[in-house]
């Protein structure tokens, strides 16, 4: 039962950063433009950049010298503030628009983005690789399924409906931003002051 609590927080954290249904707009707004969208690309190139922070991550931030609770104290800010873009509907940051579409800025940076990616190194400090990798693997069912059914979606939901789940995600966001923070604000102290 536990495991199976994990596995649905992990999914929905990644699920709220990820925020397939609220970058919607934006994949309909490419399609709208005539442009190509290859959706199973489109999860591949997002899997593999992924799994690639996912275990490789780690091993990179040691190399450049900064420790993992130092990265999640700095994710969390990072997460924070996308929470707060998401909640008051602002721009803190602006997504170039290119050409190639499939990869960017589809999967990278609007999936697999800045944000995500800090998630997945905060997350490996809470939860088990497992839990982690299938959380991943079902929020790319999710991703190919909205991606590939996106205009049907947004019909049935609205604009309405697209704000109102982005603002709630985005208070699970900043929920989950405050939590990686306390947890490991308190573990940088101690390091550093031990």
């Amino acid at each position: 039962m536990e495991w199976i609590n994990s596995l649905i927080s992990c999914f929905m954290i990644l699920f709220s950063i990820i925020d397939i249904l609220g970058n919607a707009p934006i994949i309909m707004g490419f399609k709208s433009k005539g442009n190509i969208i290859e959706t199973k690309k489109v999860i591949v190139t997002s899997l593999i950049i992924f799994l690639s922070f996912l275990f490789l991550g780690q091993p990179m931030l040691k190399i450049i010298g900064v420790d993992v609770h130092s990265f999640s104290v700095a994710g969390s800010i990072v997460l924070f503030l996308i929470g707060l873009e998401m909640i008051l509907g602002i721009d803190l940051h602006k997504v170039t628009e290119n050409a190639q579409t499939s990869i960017v800025p589809i999967a990278f940076p609007l999936i697999a983005g800045p944000g995500s990616l800090t998630t997945l190194i905060s997350l490996r400090t809470t939860y088990d690789v497992n839990v982690i990798l299938i959380s991943l693997i079902l929020n790319m069912i999710v991703v190919y399924f909205v991606i590939d059914r996106c205009d049907f979606i947004a019909e049935k939901i609205g604009t309405n409906g697209l704000d109102i789940l982005k603002k709630i995600f985005g208070i699970v966001l900043l929920a989950f931003a405050v939590k990686i923070f306390g947890a490991n604000a308190g573990q940088l102290f101690h390091v550093q002051y031990l």
